[in-house]
């Protein structure tokens, strides 16, 4: 039954005007699809919110450098400045993410954007395990400071982009077509 699962999911093609995506655009949040469109309450635009995952990403990039720093510290010092179990939690975050992404890969079925978001979540908690790490190495003040900037920076990009990306209603100043295109960041955004 496995076989015949997977072969049928390899089969699958996108219908007629449908747009699909590859699994490289997913974390730089290269290209949404329409998720809905309505006659009355209009469309959204199944993107996500682009300073998540350009957060997300550097916090990629930001865990391989503290680990290299913790390593650096116990080459030199003995001991890491980062607790074993921290280091360790946010690994396997890393890892979640990989497992859930890195199969995609490999797949030679039709993909959309939605396949990323299992690891999407991994992601997230990797951004939250390296704040932690932060705090480890720079001082739970500078944690905190990250942290309460990251928090204000999500909670207004969530505000800008929650008309395209959440289909939520918004007041007449922001439902122009000119408000909702100044927000691209890629020509491959089709609204």
């Amino acid at each position: 039954m496995q076989v015949k699962m997977l072969k049928s999911n390899n089969d699958l093609i996108p219908k007629e005007g449908e747009s699909t995506s590859r699994p490289w655009m997913w974390p730089i949040d290269y290209d949404g699809l329409f998720f809905s469109i309505h006659e009355k309450f209009g469309a959204v635009y199944f993107l996500g919110n682009p300073v998540v995952f350009l957060i997300n990403l550097v916090a990629i990039a930001a865990f391989l450098m503290l680990q290299v720093t913790n390593k650096y510290h116990k080459v030199r010092f003995g001991k890491g400045c980062i607790p074993s179990g921290v280091v360790t939690t946010t690994s396997w975050y890393l890892v979640g993410y990989l497992l859930h992404y890195i199969p995609f890969f490999m797949m030679a079925r039709v993909l959309y954007f939605h396949h990323f978001y299992s690891a999407f979540i991994f992601n997230t908690m990797v951004t939250a395990g390296v704040v932690d790490m932060i705090g480890w190495v720079f001082g739970e003040r500078t944690r905190d400071i990250i942290s309460a900037v990251l928090l204000a920076v999500v909670a207004v990009s969530f505000y800008i982009y929650s008309p395209l990306s959440y289909g939520i209603p918004v007041n007449e100043d922001r439902q122009t077509y000119g408000y909702i295109k100044s927000l691209k960041w890629y020509d491959s955004w089709q609204y």
